[in-house]
């Protein structure tokens, strides 16, 4: 997955900038539900999966999520992440804020909304009930993390403007007749 856009520290930003970041990576996610092994699992979105199947869907303040990487497709990823900004590599704190911070809006921003956020979102008309597509159910969910920093050429220093370019590699919770293709 890659995320180009404004990646500013936590305490820095708001539900607003953390569901943009959201919506930038919904049609990416969205994308590989048209790509195997997903294709053929469209069972996997249903509002209401039959007792004891796979799920990828959750509901939350009423809004259907989709994430690949969940409790109910017994799914947790290793991630890891390039990103590329507007200071030297290797520079993790700077008055810009540090990379932790940087990298808990980037979590924040791949992980469905908790029921708080989700009833903020919909008070300020950013959900709309159609299904978004989220890497993940919940950053709890992430086992491993790598994370490289680099340059962004081109833009000035100070700039929050960030390439991320993200592998994920899902690793079973629990290996089910359901998600050995995802985890094989």
């Amino acid at each position: 997955m890659i995320f180009d856009g404004d990646l500013r520290p936590r305490r820095r930003c708001d539900i607003e900038d953390i569901h943009k970041i959201r919506l930038a990576i919904h049609p990416q996610m969205q994308n590989l539900w048209q790509h195997e092994p997903l294709v053929h699992s469209t069972k996997w979105l249903q509002a209401v999966p039959v007792k004891g199947d796979l799920t990828a869907r959750d509901e939350v303040d009423g809004q259907p999520f989709i994430s690949i990487v969940s409790k109910g497709l017994f799914t947790q990823a290793e991630l890891d992440v390039l990103l590329l900004r507007a200071q030297p590599p290797g520079q993790l704190i700077t008055n810009q804020g540090d990379i932790d911070n940087r990298m808990k809006t980037l979590f924040d921003g791949l992980r469905i909304p908790t029921k708080a956020e989700a009833k903020e979102l919909r008070g300020r008309g950013l959900l709309a009930n159609d299904m978004v597509y989220c890497l993940m159910q919940d950053d709890a969910l992430v086992s491993k993390l790598t994370v490289t920093t680099d340059r962004l050429l081109g833009e000035p220093l100070g700039s929050n403007r960030t390439l991320a370019i993200i592998n994920v590699k899902l690793r079973p919770t629990r290996v089910a007749m359901g998600n050995i293709g995802l985890v094989a």
